[in-house]
């Protein structure tokens, strides 16, 4: 028979392993109690947890159905808050554009009050001031309500138009040019029309706040005056010293200050013989070399003491000139051999004045465009030789010239260049357009 070793099963165990089995059983019972007791323990713990899970899950749904509901709720009103602000901006443009003061609108009804109490900064960007309407009492009026607009428009860019022809009350008047002053850092756009003869100094302080938001800027009669009033000069003063932003500039009868306004690409200048300077084209042009499109309206401040000024950065001039205006200095003194586009306006009595100084443009560019008004047929010749004679030219715009048939149709044979079929349109007999072919 075989013998019963240690690993068989069915062997007796001997004495010494009798023994030493009992006296592990405890340990081992011991440790099976610690065990279940853990075990036990941590089946309550997940009990527990699944109902926290449970009750979690259903307060997690019931806020996210409350923050759809807001969310929801939250865009409606934004869209009816937008709906309602633009209806309001149309409103604020309407009465802006009327000259009418925005808060009339809280006497419409309680809601239009509140939405012209509360309306969004960016509808009370506008400042409108014109003491001219009413020499008494509008400069207090003025006040209170550019108060209130300054204040209600945050921290928006403004759009700020100040029309003062004559001073107001001097404290009132003091108190309205300081609360401007204060806001000229985030104006984006300012015009003024009116003199400095009243109020010099208020006035200069003004005009010489920083702005470096500044886009566009507009000025009126600074230099000019009525009859028996001095003027007070601006000749030598920085206006506008910080306006790195400026891009467009129209000056009236405003002339004579020196600043450098680096960026600005185009500019619209009006002189008058008693409001200008003769070196203001030549110190805009040498200062400003990004200038690409210059507008002169009636140039008797063309003549310039510093000899002959070349511009080769203007693409596009814009001459407004009657029969009187010095013409011929623009073309004696200011080389513009960059230009492309340059449109001629004015009256019948300068027709000649015009072919002239186009034919001395021709000269100096490589014009591309070009546009004439008023032409008399006395010169028709002498333009059409001109024109002939640029090479580079696709387009010829005639405004405002009646001519017969016949000289319509010479016209168009001494213009040996017009590209076929459609080289004619007019528009009511006095506005003819001509497309050109290149020369190869």
């Amino acid at each position: 028979m075989r013998s019963k070793t240690r690993r068989d099963p069915n062997r007796y165990a001997t004495g010494i392993e009798y023994n030493a089995v009992c006296a592990r059983l405890p340990d081992e019972v011991a440790e099976l109690e610690l065990l279940q007791g853990k075990h036990q323990r941590a089946q309550a713990a997940l009990h527990d947890a699944q109902a926290r899970f449970r009750e979690i899950e259903a307060q997690h749904l019931l806020h996210k159905d409350v923050l759809a509901d807001a969310e929801a709720y939250a865009h409606e009103t934004t869209r009816r808050r937008d709906a309602q602000e633009k209806v309001s901006y149309e409103d604020f443009e309407s009465m802006r554009r009327r000259q009418l003061q925005p808060l009339r609108l809280a006497a419409v009804c309680k809601r239009w009050r509140q939405v012209a109490m509360t309306a969004s900064p960016r509808l009370w960007r506008y400042v409108d001031i014109d003491t001219s309407k009413n020499a008494r009492n509008q400069p207090k009026i003025s006040l209170l309500h550019t108060t209130r607009v300054l204040t209600r428009s945050g921290s928006t860019l403004l759009n700020i138009r100040l029309v003062r022809p004559f001073p107001g009350v001097e404290q009132e008047d003091a108190d309205l040019l300081s609360n401007l002053a204060g806001v000229m850092h985030r104006c984006r756009s300012f015009i003024f029309v009116g003199p400095l003869y009243d109020a010099a100094a208020r006035l200069t302080n003004l005009l010489q706040t920083s702005t470096p938001r500044l886009e566009e800027l507009l000025l009126n009669g600074l230099t000019a005056s009525p009859a028996n009033v001095q003027v007070h000069h601006v000749r030598g003063i920085r206006l506008f010293p910080d306006a790195p932003l400026l891009r467009s500039m129209v000056a009236v009868s405003s002339f004579g200050f020196r600043t450098e306004f680096p960026f600005l690409t185009a500019a619209a200048l009006h002189g008058s013989i008693s409001s200008t300077e003769q070196d203001d084209i030549a110190y805009l042009l040498g200062n400003s070399p990004g200038l690409n499109e210059l507008a002169i309206y009636n140039p008797v401040f063309a003549v310039s003491t510093r000899g002959q000024v070349v511009a080769p950065n203007v693409e596009v001039l814009t001459v407004r000139a009657n029969h009187e205006s010095p013409v011929h200095f623009l073309a004696q003194r200011y080389i513009f051999s960059g230009l492309k586009g340059l449109h001629l306006y004015g009256s019948y009595n300068g027709s000649n004045l015009r072919v002239r100084y186009l034919a001395a443009v021709a000269t100096t560019s490589s014009l591309t465009h070009v546009t004439v008004t008023d032409l008399l047929a006395a010169d028709l010749g002498f333009a059409c030789t001109v024109v002939n004679g640029l090479n580079f030219l696709e387009s010829l715009m005639i405004i405002r010239s009646s001519f017969a048939a016949e000289t319509l149709q010479a016209l168009c044979d001494a213009l040996t260049r017009v590209a076929p079929p459609k080289s004619l349109s007019g528009n009511g007999g006095g506005r003819f357009g001509f497309g050109f072919g290149r020369l190869r």
